[in-house]
């Protein structure tokens, strides 16, 4: 019987491997794929070169396995979906089994996606409403959120007015890191805006709510397209528009407190806390109650 001399080999996920043995014949890959220390089943798992591809898919305990690789340069490349695509290079000189231990990472969000959720949610959800200059714009970078991660431009921009600032709360700051998803930014040192910003507790920079709610200013006029606010119109003059945002703002603020204050004033007045209040009858009488009996009850 021929005895093959099989030659295994781990990698980590950079670098080139090379398979030796001592006799002639086919190779083969196998390997095991994990995320988050977790067995990933469903990725396939696919060798390109020496003129032809092969795939395989992970089974439930995250194991692969290509077999009947001739000598050569391949691509070994890992997909499934939600989770970033990688390649790596393999050389193959010779027959036996490599295996490879793979990490897949949770694919990060790259693609600009603006969710308008209309003019009245951006002034109640934005954590800052600035206006700001951008001055120096890096490169394109991963940044890990808490369940997530996404590929985004990081901008520095100064600060010249700020109408609301709710996070960082201990902090009025001249300078601001605002990121811009993904790595072909729009946004140019020098451009001016004014802006609707979150706050990314994880990372500690700000992102757009959206790119509608970045209003650029030329010329000390504000560029403006939306048709749900009234009062705003296109070409205001910045210190017009900001007026007009302030009120807006105030409106916003003045309706949220209203609505919470209206349990307890509810409350001091006998009614308890979202207790629906029915309409009074003729008479005052509401229904449900009783009329008042003694020396002092009406008759």
């Amino acid at each position: 019987m021929t005895r093959f001399l099989f030659a295994v080999a781990t990698i980590a996920l950079v670098g080139i491997v090379s398979v030796f043995a001592q006799e002639p014949g086919r190779a083969e890959i196998s390997g095991r794929v994990v995320s988050d220390n977790a067995s990933l089943p469903g990725v396939r798992v696919s060798a390109i070169g020496a003129g032809r591809e092969r795939s395989a898919i992970t089974n439930a305990n995250g194991r692969f396995t290509i077999p009947g690789l001739s000598p050569g340069n391949y691509q070994l490349r890992l997909e499934l979906p939600g989770f970033q695509t990688i390649t790596r290079a393999v050389a193959i000189t010779a027959p036996g089994v490599v295996s490879f231990d793979f990490v897949l990472e949770v694919g990060c969000l790259s693609e600009v996606l603006d969710v308008d959720l209309g003019w009245v949610w951006a002034l109640e959800h934005a954590d800052a409403v600035v206006v700001l200059r951008i001055f120096e714009t890096g490169g394109a970078q991963r940044w890990n959120l808490d369940q997530s991660c996404l590929i985004a431009t990081e901008h520095v921009a100064t600060v010249s007015d700020i109408l609301k600032l709710t996070a960082p709360a201990d902090a009025r700051p001249l300078t601001i890191r605002v990121l811009e998803l993904g790595d072909r930014p729009s946004y140019a040192a020098g451009d001016e805006y004014i802006a609707l910003l979150r706050w990314q507790q994880t990372i500690g920079r700000y992102q757009p709510l959206a790119r509608p709610f970045m209003f650029p200013v030329h010329d000390g006029r504000v560029v403006w397209t939306r048709s749900d606010a009234p009062g705003f119109t296109d070409g205001m003059s910045v210190e017009a528009f900001l007026a007009q945002l302030r009120s807006a703002l105030l409106v916003r603020e003045a309706h949220v407190e209203g609505n919470l204050t209206i349990a307890p004033l509810a409350q001091h007045n006998g009614w308890q806390p979202n207790r629906r209040m029915e309409p009074a009858r003729p008479g005052g009488m509401k229904p449900g109650r009783k009329k008042p009996r003694g020396p002092f009850a009406s008759r």
